[in-house]
């Protein structure tokens, strides 16, 4: 059966990580994906890992992982040959991606204005560092100094050391997800319109404004003035956080949050039955806290990390063991799911590696083809090039539009997952109908209270109690730090899903609407019966995407997650952290659902697309912990490749490039105040040391002979490391930002939130705007859309969303109501501007 994207060709000019897995995921729907080489290939050739650790260019695995079903031909474009054989490729094409510095192609004669003017209806997907126009624009960087700038680097570890980054390349998936989004719907809009356009992606937008916990840093910053630190071995959260147990590790969240679901797991003990555990404000005093973990690790000791995620699974606790990938490839839950997939590569033989991002059942994904030989299509793609007419240019409309102008998209979402995709969605034009019922609050989406004082949200984290001025008065839900970034475009309405009735006038809305997405627990929904067969009953062409944990199916179904247990499932958390530390330091990270909201984005518009294609709806399933593991890519293919467990790297290289490391700063102040400063070093080439020697000043230990290959300074990166530290501790780090930039030397600042807003390429690109909340407690400055598209510009259209603002649109414009019927419904209970006031 064909995938979705089969008959639609896509030139690849991009490299190494975040283009090429863009690329990737629309060749494995369907698309043709022909991706052009430079001489020698796609420096990800080049890098592990490697079969018995024996590089070879047609052995790596990552190179492997990220291009696997495309076809491969090499082309110099210093060549007028090659030049215009990659112009008759781009004639007969339907989009472009391409990861060159800007003004590359242009200077090559090739750039946009000359392939806007052969194809005017094509788009070119160009995926930099810091987008086209920026002060940083000619910068180097990869996947940690960016993430260092742009992501949440900063609140990683603990307070009394260096912040510690992900895993290998994760940050470049992340970007990547959001990349192919931005690619699909860059051709929705050329094939529904006719129009060509130039897609500016910067991976460090995709960081500052994603959904990867800075979207929080920053807002919560901005409404009240509180910075978020980095966790501290002495004051971690209760029940909150990495714990040993028997044979391992295993992860909590929050399990002091519900005390009678806590009791629960752990069999309801004698001392748990202390009246005192069931007021919220026990856990305030250290003492009982100490008393309570006290209980809890003996508890754990007890048992196997299965044992004890089986306990949580029943009682519902948000909860996931550390599996490392050996564990994952032989977990029966995931294979009886059909997640592993093998090729047959001609240089490396059977290969088994992860395998869909989500299942699409009407046009599936399939791995049709390893990752090609460099060349290997090479004289087929040419012989097409002779034999193939170029496309006819499809008619441009007089009256551009946003790409998914005319859709409309139903949000059943929580937490960060499923809100990501609708705001994608949104951003991108669909008309999102965010549907909230006033007598449930959901779990972690509106806020953890309606109704909080501003006494108990004085005592929360930024992140969860940093209300604007500090204050959650009137209506809490509606500003919420942790999620009201994520409201943007989008339309709120109210309805209660609990009443027959309710579930009809919701089934009137899907009547009319395109998509529903929902990542709510498994159960939820089907405890509404509010299944996709019912959805069919008003809609038979509905699309639902649903994002669930582990996937409805297998013996996970049921387990309440976040992204930290994903992650914790999936292997990141076991890989990355401290290299001389356990992973009881590892901070909690949410970068799963940033995978799982963009790639949910792109499933919706492959649904429609199949749809206007044969009419068909479809149920899609995006199982939240198998689409996280690209992340950890490299990981799979060293243990696939030569089954050995990676060994976690803190802050150093993946590929073992040499010295690599966060280096201390001259602070401001103390940790405790975000006042510690850090600037993150990455050298992944001779001459780049070379570079960092001589904006030292050449100092006499930098011009030991070792020091002049890779393998001397691997060898040596200890010493290196506390070189560098003596020398950078007493410089600014911005300024040395600078003057490392300016000698070619891949670095960056490790950003805490609150200075993001001051950043010269955050200015520069305007990423954070003005808006005012619906209930005028103030204007502040709001993420903006990243997805930059030259001819159809997205931009703020609709302010943070208030719960119900959008009722009169909905019941009175979409529905047709009378006014009799809408007073009626409003004292049922079913329209409200307000949280049910015995909701806490």
């Amino acid at each position: 059966m064909p995938g979705p994207l089969d008959g639609l060709t896509v030139v690849d000019l991009s490299e190494y990580i975040c283009g090429p897995y863009a690329t990737k995921l629309l060749a494995d729907f369907g698309a043709d994906v022909i991706k052009v080489e430079r001489p020698g290939g796609d420096p990800a050739r080049r890098v592990g890992p490697f079969p018995g650790n024996q590089p070879d260019p047609e052995k790596s695995g990552t190179f492997f992982y990220f291009n696997t079903n495309k076809r491969s031909i090499e082309l110099d474009l210093a060549s007028t040959a090659d030049r215009e054989a990659l112009l008759q490729l781009i004639d007969r094409a339907d989009a472009v991606v391409e990861s060159f510095p800007p003004g590359y192609l242009d200077g090559l004669g090739i750039g946009w204005d000359v392939i806007h003017g052969r194809r005017p209806d094509i788009p070119l997907i160009s995926i930099t560092n810091f987008g086209q126009e920026s002060p940083y624009r000619d910068y180097v960087g990869n996947e940690l100094t960016l993430y260092a700038l742009a992501g949440e680097l900063y609140t990683m570890g603990v307070q009394e050391r260096e912040p510690v980054t992900m895993y290998g390349t994760a940050s470049l998936v992340e970007s990547g997800s959001a990349a192919a989004t931005a690619t699909f719907a860059a051709i929705f809009a050329s094939k529904r319109q006719g129009i060509g356009q130039r897609v500016d992606f910067s991976i460090a937008d995709s960081h500052f404004l994603g959904a990867d916990r800075r979207h929080v840093g920053t807002i919560s910053y901005e409404f009240s003035g509180r910075r978020t630190v980095r966790a501290s071995r002495s004051n971690q959260a209760a029940l909150s956080g990495v714990y040993p147990c028997a044979d391992g590790w295993v992860e909590f969240t929050a399990a002091s949050g519900r005390m009678d679901r806590f009791a629960d797991m752990l069999g309801n003990p004698e001392w748990i039955r202390d009246p005192k555990w069931s007021i919220r404000a026990t856990l305030l005093d250290p003492d009982n806290v100490a008393e309570l973990e006290a209980h809890f690790f003996e508890w754990l000791s007890e048992r196997t990390k299965r044992e004890i995620w089986a306990a949580a699974r029943a009682a519902r606790v948000l909860c996931g063991p550390l599996f490392d990938v050996a564990e994952l490839s032989a977990d029966s839950h995931f294979r009886d799911r059909g997640f592993w997939a093998t090729a047959n590569h001609a240089w490396l033989g059977e290969i088994t590696i992860p395998g869909r991002p989500f299942v699409m059942p009407k046009a599936p994904w399939s791995l049709r083809r390893p990752a090609p030989l460099l060349n290997e299509h090479g004289a087929e793609i040419r012989a097409e090039i002779a034999s193939r007419p170029a496309l006819a240019p499809t008619v441009r409309t007089s009256n551009p539009r946003l790409p998914l102008d005319g859709i409309r998209v139903i949000d059943l979402c929580v937490v960060w997952a499923g809100p990501f995709a609708t705001l994608l969605l949104g951003d991108l034009g669909a008309e999102v109908l965010k549907a909230e019922n006033p007598h449930v609050m959901q779990p972690m989406t509106r806020g953890t209270l309606a109704h909080p004082t501003k006494a108990y949200a004085a005592m929360l984290p930024p992140a969860a109690g940093g209300y604007p001025n500090n204050d959650p008065a009137p209506h809490a839900y509606n500003y919420s730090p942790t999620f009201v970034q994520l409201y943007r475009n989008k339309k709120s309405f109210t309805v209660d899903l609990r009443t027959e009735e309710g579930k009809e006038i919701f089934g009137r809305v899907v009547a009319q609407s395109d998509a529903v997405v929902e990542n709510n627990a498994t159960e939820t929904l089907e405890g509404l019966g509010i299944t996709y067969d019912w959805l069919r009953k008003y809609n038979p062409q509905i699309i639902m995407v649903r994002i669930p944990a582990y996937g409805s199916t297998g013996p996970y179904n049921q387990a309440r997650a976040l992204g930290v247990h994903l992650e914790s499932v999936m292997g990141h958390t076991l890989l990355r952290g401290y290299r001389d530390a356990d992973p009881s330091e590892n901070s909690a990270i949410y970068s799963g659902d940033y995978l799982a909201g963009a790639q949910a984005a792109l499933a919706v518009m492959l649904g429609v697309w199949h749809r206007e294609k044969t009419g068909e709806g479809q149920l899609i399933e995006i199982g939240q912990a198998e689409n996280a593991s690209p992340m950890l890519a490299q990981a799979f293919m060293e243990y696939a490749m030569n089954g050995t467990l990676p060994e976690r790297r803190g802050n150093r290289s993946l590929y073992d490039f040499a010295p690599t490391g966060v280096y201390a700063c001259r602070p401001s102040g103390t940790a405790e105040e975000c006042g510690d400063r850090w600037i993150a070093i990455s050298i992944e080439t001779d001459e780049q040391w070379r570079a960092l020697r001589g904006a030292m000043g050449d100092p006499a230990w930098s011009k030991d002979p070792a020091l002049e290959t890779n393998a001397g300074r691997l060898s040596a990166h200890d010493g290196i490391d506390a070189q560098l530290a003596a020398w950078t501790a007493d410089k600014d780090d911005y300024e040395l930002f600078h003057a490392l930039q300016e000698a070619g030397v891949p670095s960056a600042p490790v950003l805490e939130a609150s200075r993001a807003f001051d950043d010269a390429h955050v200015l520069a690109r305007g990423l954070y705007q003005p808006q005012t909340l619906y209930d005028q407690v103030g204007t502040f400055r709001f993420n903006t859309p990243f997805l930059r598209f030259s001819e159809t510009p997205t931009s703020v259209r609709q302010p943070p969303v208030a719960f119900g603002e959008h009722n009169d649109y909905v019941y009175r414009e979409l529905l047709g109501i009378s006014d009799a019927e809408y007073q009626r419904l409003v004292e049922a209970g079913h329209i409200a501007q307000e949280f049910d006031a015995t909701i806490p």
